[in-house]
Protein backbone atom coordinates (compact mmCIF):
# COMPACT_ATOMS: atom_id res chain seq x y z
CA UNK A 1 0.00 0.00 0.00
CA UNK A 2 1.61 3.69 -0.93
CA UNK A 3 1.19 6.37 1.33
CA UNK A 4 -0.64 9.63 0.15
CA UNK A 5 1.13 12.90 -0.04
CA UNK A 6 -0.28 14.75 2.89
CA UNK A 7 0.13 18.03 4.35
CA UNK A 8 2.38 17.59 7.51
CA UNK A 9 3.77 19.71 10.15
CA UNK A 10 6.53 20.27 12.61
CA UNK A 11 5.93 19.70 16.45
CA UNK A 12 7.98 18.99 19.38
CA UNK A 13 7.79 17.46 22.55
CA UNK A 14 10.02 16.87 26.05
CA UNK A 15 10.12 21.06 25.70
CA UNK A 16 11.41 20.44 22.61
CA UNK A 17 13.91 17.57 22.94
CA UNK A 18 11.89 15.84 20.20
CA UNK A 19 11.27 16.71 16.74
CA UNK A 20 7.55 15.37 15.39
CA UNK A 21 7.12 15.53 11.51
CA UNK A 22 3.10 15.04 11.89
CA UNK A 23 -0.30 15.52 9.70
CA UNK A 24 -0.96 19.19 9.78
CA UNK A 25 -5.07 18.30 10.29
CA UNK A 26 -6.78 15.23 11.54
CA UNK A 27 -4.62 12.86 13.18
CA UNK A 28 -2.50 14.82 15.76
CA UNK A 29 0.17 13.34 18.53
CA UNK A 30 -1.37 14.34 21.48
CA UNK A 31 -0.47 13.92 25.59
CA UNK A 32 -1.32 10.36 26.17
CA UNK A 33 2.00 8.39 24.32
CA UNK A 34 4.08 11.26 26.23
CA UNK A 35 2.39 10.08 29.49
CA UNK A 36 2.26 6.17 28.12
CA UNK A 37 6.37 6.46 27.93
CA UNK A 38 6.64 7.88 31.25
CA UNK A 39 4.82 5.40 32.58
CA UNK A 40 7.18 2.06 31.84
CA UNK A 41 9.84 0.86 33.90
CA UNK A 42 13.02 -0.33 32.14
CA UNK A 43 16.89 -0.57 32.17
CA UNK A 44 19.12 -0.40 29.13
CA UNK A 45 18.90 -3.34 27.32
CA UNK A 46 15.12 -3.87 27.30
CA UNK A 47 13.22 -4.31 24.07
CA UNK A 48 9.73 -2.68 24.15
CA UNK A 49 7.17 -3.46 21.35
CA UNK A 50 5.22 -0.23 20.80
CA UNK A 51 1.92 -1.16 19.19
CA UNK A 52 0.22 1.56 17.35
CA UNK A 53 3.53 3.73 17.05
CA UNK A 54 1.51 6.06 14.66
CA UNK A 55 4.23 8.79 14.19
CA UNK A 56 6.49 7.13 16.72
CA UNK A 57 6.16 9.95 20.11
CA UNK A 58 5.65 7.07 22.38
CA UNK A 59 8.73 5.68 21.18
CA UNK A 60 10.92 8.71 20.77
CA UNK A 61 9.95 9.84 24.38
CA UNK A 62 10.92 6.54 25.62
CA UNK A 63 14.26 5.97 24.07
CA UNK A 64 15.11 9.63 24.79
CA UNK A 65 14.48 9.49 28.58
CA UNK A 66 16.29 5.81 29.33
CA UNK A 67 20.05 5.25 27.31
CA UNK A 68 19.70 1.61 25.84
CA UNK A 69 16.49 1.03 25.36
CA UNK A 70 15.29 -0.29 22.28
CA UNK A 71 11.78 -0.13 20.66
CA UNK A 72 10.03 -1.87 17.58
CA UNK A 73 7.17 -0.01 16.48
CA UNK A 74 4.06 -1.64 14.88
CA UNK A 75 1.62 0.62 12.86
CA UNK A 76 -1.10 -0.17 10.48
CA UNK A 77 -1.50 3.40 8.10
CA UNK A 78 1.38 3.60 5.85
CA UNK A 79 1.65 7.27 5.73
CA UNK A 80 2.10 6.84 9.38
CA UNK A 81 4.70 4.51 9.43
CA UNK A 82 6.44 6.98 6.98
CA UNK A 83 6.57 10.07 9.51
CA UNK A 84 7.47 7.93 12.26
CA UNK A 85 10.49 6.54 10.16
CA UNK A 86 11.01 9.93 9.20
CA UNK A 87 10.94 11.42 12.82
CA UNK A 88 12.97 8.52 14.18
CA UNK A 89 15.77 9.47 11.79
CA UNK A 90 15.37 13.45 12.45
CA UNK A 91 16.41 12.41 16.07
CA UNK A 92 19.16 10.30 15.41
CA UNK A 93 17.26 7.30 16.87
CA UNK A 94 17.33 5.12 13.72
CA UNK A 95 19.77 2.39 16.08
CA UNK A 96 17.55 2.03 18.73
CA UNK A 97 13.54 2.74 16.93
CA UNK A 98 12.62 0.21 14.16
CA UNK A 99 9.06 0.99 12.93
CA UNK A 100 7.78 -1.37 10.94
CA UNK A 101 4.05 -1.81 8.48
CA UNK A 102 1.62 -4.21 9.62
CA UNK A 103 -2.04 -5.63 11.03
CA UNK A 104 -1.53 -6.50 14.55
CA UNK A 105 -3.99 -9.19 14.24
CA UNK A 106 -1.90 -10.58 11.48
CA UNK A 107 0.78 -11.12 14.06
CA UNK A 108 3.69 -9.74 12.06
CA UNK A 109 5.99 -9.39 15.17
CA UNK A 110 5.32 -12.62 16.49
CA UNK A 111 6.90 -13.98 12.85
CA UNK A 112 10.23 -11.95 14.13
CA UNK A 113 10.13 -14.99 16.73
CA UNK A 114 11.22 -12.35 19.54
CA UNK A 115 9.71 -11.87 22.81
CA UNK A 116 9.82 -8.24 24.33
CA UNK A 117 10.76 -7.24 27.89
CA UNK A 118 7.89 -4.35 27.62
CA UNK A 119 4.70 -3.72 25.78
CA UNK A 120 2.99 -0.20 25.17
CA UNK A 121 -0.01 0.65 22.98
CA UNK A 122 -2.23 3.61 23.01
CA UNK A 123 -5.71 1.84 21.06
CA UNK A 124 -8.09 3.27 19.55
CA UNK A 125 -10.65 4.58 22.05
CA UNK A 126 -14.22 4.48 20.37
CA UNK A 127 -16.06 1.04 19.51
CA UNK A 128 -17.22 0.17 16.07
CA UNK A 129 -20.63 2.21 16.06
CA UNK A 130 -19.86 4.02 18.65
CA UNK A 131 -18.82 7.78 18.92
CA UNK A 132 -18.38 10.41 15.63
CA UNK A 133 -16.37 9.05 12.70
CA UNK A 134 -13.36 11.50 11.55
CA UNK A 135 -14.25 12.76 8.00
CA UNK A 136 -10.30 12.53 8.15
CA UNK A 137 -9.36 8.99 6.78
CA UNK A 138 -6.45 8.73 8.69
CA UNK A 139 -7.94 10.01 12.13
CA UNK A 140 -10.57 7.89 11.51
CA UNK A 141 -8.77 4.77 11.74
CA UNK A 142 -6.85 5.96 14.64
CA UNK A 143 -9.71 6.61 16.93
CA UNK A 144 -12.01 3.51 15.57
CA UNK A 145 -11.52 0.05 16.35
CA UNK A 146 -11.25 -2.03 14.16
CA UNK A 147 -12.16 -5.75 14.07
CA UNK A 148 -11.28 -7.91 16.89
CA UNK A 149 -11.87 -4.64 18.83
CA UNK A 150 -9.82 -3.86 22.22
CA UNK A 151 -9.17 -7.36 22.71
CA UNK A 152 -7.09 -7.82 19.51
CA UNK A 153 -4.40 -5.20 21.06
CA UNK A 154 -4.04 -7.05 24.57
CA UNK A 155 -4.14 -10.44 22.96
CA UNK A 156 -1.10 -8.92 20.59
CA UNK A 157 0.47 -7.34 23.62
CA UNK A 158 0.85 -10.31 25.95
CA UNK A 159 1.65 -12.50 23.18
CA UNK A 160 4.59 -11.09 22.27
CA UNK A 161 5.42 -10.76 26.09
CA UNK A 162 8.47 -12.48 27.70
CA UNK A 163 6.62 -14.63 30.79
CA UNK A 164 6.72 -11.88 33.39
CA UNK A 165 7.13 -8.91 30.73
CA UNK A 166 4.98 -5.95 31.17
CA UNK A 167 2.45 -4.20 29.31
CA UNK A 168 0.87 -0.91 29.33
CA UNK A 169 -2.35 0.61 27.73
CA UNK A 170 -3.45 3.90 27.85
CA UNK A 171 -7.48 4.20 27.41
CA UNK A 172 -10.49 6.24 28.10
CA UNK A 173 -11.58 5.72 31.99
CA UNK A 174 -14.98 4.48 31.02
CA UNK A 175 -13.12 1.57 28.96
CA UNK A 176 -11.47 0.77 32.30
CA UNK A 177 -13.97 -2.19 32.31
CA UNK A 178 -13.69 -3.68 29.38
CA UNK A 179 -9.34 -3.35 29.45
CA UNK A 180 -9.19 -5.41 33.18
CA UNK A 181 -11.70 -7.97 31.28
CA UNK A 182 -9.21 -8.31 28.69
CA UNK A 183 -6.26 -8.62 30.38
CA UNK A 184 -7.44 -11.02 32.70
CA UNK A 185 -8.31 -13.23 29.76
CA UNK A 186 -4.98 -13.38 27.93
CA UNK A 187 -3.58 -14.49 31.54
CA UNK A 188 -1.74 -10.87 32.45
CA UNK A 189 -2.70 -10.12 36.32
CA UNK A 190 -0.56 -8.20 39.00
CA UNK A 191 -2.62 -5.26 37.52
CA UNK A 192 -1.85 -1.75 38.30
CA UNK A 193 -4.09 0.87 37.30
CA UNK A 194 -2.79 4.88 37.32
CA UNK A 195 -5.57 7.74 36.28
CA UNK A 196 -4.62 10.94 34.51
CA UNK A 197 -7.14 13.44 36.62
CA UNK A 198 -8.31 16.56 34.03
CA UNK A 199 -7.71 18.71 37.37
CA UNK A 200 -8.46 18.47 41.12
CA UNK A 201 -12.25 17.33 42.28
CA UNK A 202 -13.03 16.08 38.94
CA UNK A 203 -13.17 12.63 37.08
CA UNK A 204 -10.73 10.90 35.63
CA UNK A 205 -11.06 10.63 31.14
CA UNK A 206 -8.13 8.79 31.10
CA UNK A 207 -5.96 5.72 32.82
CA UNK A 208 -2.81 4.13 32.44
CA UNK A 209 -2.83 0.21 32.92
CA UNK A 210 -0.05 -2.15 33.48
CA UNK A 211 0.10 -5.83 33.71
CA UNK A 212 2.57 -8.50 34.34
CA UNK A 213 2.14 -11.71 31.84
CA UNK A 214 1.38 -14.68 34.13
CA UNK A 215 1.25 -11.91 36.81
CA UNK A 216 -0.78 -13.05 40.02
CA UNK A 217 -1.55 -10.26 43.07
CA UNK A 218 -4.56 -8.11 43.62
CA UNK A 219 -5.40 -4.84 41.69
CA UNK A 220 -3.80 -1.48 42.55
CA UNK A 221 -5.22 1.50 42.41
CA UNK A 222 -2.47 4.36 42.32
CA UNK A 223 -3.17 8.31 43.15
CA UNK A 224 -2.53 8.85 39.99
CA UNK A 225 -1.57 12.63 38.83
CA UNK A 226 -3.30 15.66 38.37
CA UNK A 227 -3.20 17.53 34.88
CA UNK A 228 -4.02 21.03 35.46
CA UNK A 229 -3.81 23.64 38.32
CA UNK A 230 -6.38 26.29 39.64
CA UNK A 231 -5.48 28.22 36.72
CA UNK A 232 -6.17 25.60 33.98
CA UNK A 233 -2.53 25.81 33.27
CA UNK A 234 -0.27 22.22 33.49
CA UNK A 235 0.42 21.12 36.95
CA UNK A 236 4.32 20.79 37.78
CA UNK A 237 3.67 16.91 37.76
CA UNK A 238 2.40 17.51 34.93
CA UNK A 239 4.90 19.61 33.44
CA UNK A 240 7.65 17.43 34.57
CA UNK A 241 6.66 14.62 32.56
CA UNK A 242 5.79 16.30 29.50
CA UNK A 243 8.59 18.93 29.32
CA UNK A 244 11.07 17.28 31.34
CA UNK A 245 11.06 13.67 30.32
CA UNK A 246 9.99 12.49 34.03
CA UNK A 247 9.00 9.51 34.62
CA UNK A 248 5.56 8.11 36.78
CA UNK A 249 5.92 6.87 39.55
CA UNK A 250 3.95 3.88 39.14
Amino acid sequence: MTAPDIETSLNTALGGRIKLVQPATGYRAAIDPVFLAASLRCEAGDHVLDLGTGVGTAALCLTSRIDGVRVTGLELQPVLVDLANQNVCENGLSERITVIEGDLRRDPIGEMGELFDHVMANPPYYKQGEGQISPNAIKAVANMEGEGGLGAWIEAGVQNLKPGGSISVIHTAERLDDLLLELRDADAGGIEVFPLWPAAGRRAKRVIVRAVKEGRGALTMHAGIVLHDDSNEYSSAARSVLQDGAPLTI
